[in-house]
């Protein structure tokens, strides 16, 4: 049977299905039944209608509809670069792009320039076209239109920079639109700059006690003085304030002071001594002691009898058995063995003694013993393996620990003799 012609179509006589007559590009129709192409109306200005189409569609953002009877959208119809339309149905010219964006072709709003550039003209299509933020200027933000304020205190702006560049540690920034690092004002002596130094935020400080800073200093810290001066001003500018009054002094004897000291550290211990100007103290000398703190001149000599190790109060003691003439000795094998023949009886002993006529010794001795019976040690020096060689001489008698003796009347003695033999009646 016969079927009323559909919407976006019309159908004259002979119309053999009801979209073989569809409305053509930029005409439609709402309703059936139309006949001919006098029943599709022309698509407004604002719209756009494609083949067949039962309505006007709203011309998009990013698209102007100028004109009636615009059919399927092409790039005639797209906003052109440097423009944009963020509106439905859009049927005049596309808006300029503003300043501080970019505008793509067929845009449906504005992209702003990124941080560290801006843009003063408008109309720009593509990010390329905004500008890099020109020296000694920043853009912070999206969508600059200038490189708003000059860079501030105490920082330099690079062309292009988003955020402001600190001036370099022993630096400081003194006046605003700073471009470079080589702008930056180098340190006065007597003080300090950190990153970023400037006069309103961050101002210049003043070397610490104990320190000097030179020009370009970086930190109150950076240099201090050296070991052996102090100083308990602030703001010294050369090692020399370290060192003379009335900003520093040279360490007094008996006292040391390290480097950066503001006053003398401490005094010298005992077993050390600080002569004027100590970094820190001085450990006493093998060979010799000292029992005093507060020293200020080098320490004792080692005495007789004993030696001194490095850094010691006192000496130690020779054992007995041993002896030490010498002063100033530092070790344990300069106490010498008692030599045979002599007695070393107690320790700390500072020479030998004798052991006498009639007695005798090994080395290394405590005590003398007396002289075997039948031999004789008629020196004050006599060994043990000198007695063992000198028998009593014939003639005479030897009793323990006794010299030779005179053979009596009446006896007779032959040689290694220790008691003297009657002659036979």
């Amino acid at each position: 049977g016969l079927q009323a012609c559909i919407k976006g179509h019309y159908c004259p006589t002979g119309t053999k299905y009801g979209t073989q007559f569809p409305c053509p590009e930029g005409y439609y129709r709402t309703s059936t039944g139309g006949t001919s192409t006098g029943s599709c109306s022309q698509c407004t200005a604002g719209y756009f209608c494609p083949m067949g189409a039962s309505q006007q569609y709203s011309c998009p953002p990013g698209y102007t509809c100028a004109s009636a009877g615009i059919g399927t959208l092409s790039t005639k119809e797209m906003c052109p670069e440097g423009t944009y339309s963020d509106a439905v149905g859009h049927s005049t010219t596309c808006t300029p792009c503003p300043n501080g964006a970019y505008c793509p072709r067929s845009s449906v709003q504005p992209y702003l320039c990124p941080p560290g550039t801006f843009d003063n003209a408008g109309n720009k299509a593509t990010v390329y076209e905004c500008q890099p933020c020109t020296g000694g200027g920043t853009c912070k933000v999206y969508g600059s239109t200038s490189s708003s304020g000059g860079c501030p205190k105490g920082y330099y702006c690079p062309e292009g920079t988003q955020v402001p560049v600190p001036c370099p540690a022993g630096t400081y920034g003194a006046s605003t639109g700073l471009s470079a690092a080589s702008q930056c004002t180098q340190c006065p002596a007597g003080k300090a700059c950190d990153g970023g130094t400037n006069d309103v935020t961050n101002p210049q400080k003043k070397c610490a006690v104990g320190h000097y800073c030179p020009l370009g200093s970086k930190s109150i810290t950076e240099t201090p003085c050296p070991g052996g001066y102090y100083s308990a001003s602030v703001g010294n500018s050369a090692q020399t304030d370290c060192q003379n009054s009335p900003t520093g002094a040279q360490c007094p004897g008996g006292y040391y002071c390290p480097p950066g000291s503001e006053y003398p550290a401490g005094a010298c211990n005992v077993a050390t001594y600080c002569p004027a100007g100590t970094p820190y103290p001085i450990k006493c000398a093998a060979g010799t002691y000292s029992d005093q703190s507060k020293r200020s001149t080098a320490c004792d000599s080692c005495p007789k009898g004993y030696y001194c190790l490095e850094g010691v109060t006192e000496g130690t003691a020779c054992p007995a058995g041993t002896y030490n003439n010498a002063l100033g000795q530092a070790l344990f094998t300069n106490c010498l063995a008692c030599t045979a023949g002599y007695k070393c009886p107690t320790v700390a002993s500072e020479d030998r003694t004798e052991c006498g006529i009639g007695y005798y010794s090994k080395a290394s001795a405590l005590t003398c013993l007396p002289c075997f019976a039948g031999y004789s040690c008629s020196t004050a020096t006599t060994s043990y393996t000198t007695m063992k060689s000198t028998k009593c001489p014939a003639g005479s008698w030897c009793e323990a620990g006794k010299g030779p003796v005179p053979c009596p009347k009446g006896h007779y003695c032959p040689l290694g003799t220790f008691f003297p033999v009657p002659c036979k009646p």
